[in-house]
């Protein structure tokens, strides 16, 4: 093979495996098994990785008797060097291109994003919040993050569609769909298409919501989905199914480089009236709520309408649900025990994680009084500025 691998491919690596990378071993492995086993080789997609893959790498080293057995191939390492050995000559099939959709149009130039001088704080530490009272505030920047939004075709409700996802990363492990609260909350803010974009899909990435630096300081391999809010109801995010897998598969074939086959896991998150998008996209788009392994609920026990029902029942097929609640929550009693409080209510599924004013001293802008009352708004406000950190964290799936 005239060409070596860049990186690593096999077990543990297909969130940075390169697809020119897989698809040269998977050109050696096909060489190897198909003489030999080639019910091995179904469904391989090429350039696309697969376990299935990795379970081959495995199978190979042990029939070679390598010495490093691990499902994995290194660039120069002993695995490349027998299968190369073994087929020298062999040339590399072309990967398919990725398709090109007429109904989005990629922009990578965020830079217009509104929100870029808000700089609410995040959380110091994940894990505190389930142990200390007083929620700590500061922490790392974390690694980067790429960011870029989709342009959808004119007519559609849903004008842009916002991404982010760790710098480097081919293959996430899941997509997060992060559903906005609704533009009639805020008219003021949205007055035209640039709007939407600016404000709509900004406040959520880089302004008050924090998405990217969030996602930086998690290190998970996960890819966040915001469309922007629409006016009223009837969003295709929400309530079109295929409108949804398009986009998403669309997404995925960019990050892959190559057509996707196959989507990873989802989990969504709800904000605000945002949550209520979450629990109807749920019930409107059962097919892909049922790959759905995680959900987030940031305080949406703050707006009256809300129902949690959809939220109950992935709990109950086994998806992890976390609900970030407060002003809704009663505070720690005069003489209750802030552990015991605190496990009260984490130890229940739903996991509910209780964010009562007294914990949140530290943040930088507790004292202001426009923040102060009413007291439930300010934490409506501010919960999902720092809880996806401690949301991906948690969510048990990701590695």
């Amino acid at each position: 093979m005239s060409l070596p691998i860049t990186k690593p491919v096999g077990r543990g690596l297909n969130a940075n495996t390169v697809p020119l990378d897989v698809a040269k071993v998977q050109a050696l492995l096909t060489a190897y098994y198909l003489p030999r086993d080639p019910a091995v080789l179904i469904g391989w997609l090429p350039g696309v990785y697969q376990s299935a893959i990795g379970d081959a790498i495995l199978r190979f080293q042990k029939e070679s008797k390598l010495s490093f057995q691990d499902g994995r191939v290194d660039p120069g390492g002993s695995t490349w060097r027998k299968l190369d050995a073994l087929f020298p000559n062999l040339p590399i099939p072309p990967l398919p291109p990725s398709p090109q959709r007429s109904f989005l149009t990629r922009h990578d130039d965020t830079s217009g994003f509104r929100g870029t001088t808000l700089n609410p704080p995040n959380l110091a530490n994940a894990t505190g919040i389930d142990l200390d009272w007083e929620i700590k505030f500061g922490g790392t920047p974390g690694r980067p993050v790429d960011t870029w939004y989709y342009e959808t075709a004119p007519g559609t409700k849903v004008r842009y569609i916002g991404v982010c996802c760790p710098k480097g990363v081919r293959d996430p492990d899941a997509y997060l769909l992060y559903f906005h609260h609704h533009a009639k909350v805020e008219p003021g803010f949205y007055q035209s298409d640039i709007d939407f974009l600016n404000f709509g899909i900004g406040d959520y990435m880089i302004g008050r919501m924090q998405a990217i630096r969030q996602l930086a300081r998690s290190f998970k391999n996960v890819a966040i989905v915001v469309a922007c809010p629409v006016m009223g109801a009837g969003s295709e995010f929400v309530n079109n199914e295929q409108f949804v897998r398009d986009v998403l598969m669309h997404i995925d074939s960019d990050i892959l480089g190559i057509e996707s086959a196959a989507l990873p896991p989802l989990m969504v998150a709800g904000y605000s009236s945002g949550a209520e998008d979450m629990c109807t996209f749920l019930a409107k788009c059962p097919n892909l709520a049922g790959t759905v392994k995680a959900a987030y609920d940031f305080d949406g026990g703050w707006i009256g309408s809300f129902n949690p029902g959809q939220l109950n029942g992935i709990a109950k097929r086994g998806a992890q649900v976390i609900r970030y609640m407060g002003g809704t929550v009663p505070e720690l009693g005069k003489n209750e025990d802030p552990r015991k409080y605190l496990l009260k209510y984490q130890g229940t599924h739903p996991t509910i994680v209780p964010l009562p004013l007294s914990r949140w001293k530290q943040h930088s802008e507790f004292q202001f009084s426009r923040f102060a009352s009413p007291v439930g708004w300010w934490m409506h406000a501010h919960i999902p500025s720092c809880m996806l950190l401690h949301a991906l964290n948690h969510t048990t799936f990701l590695r």
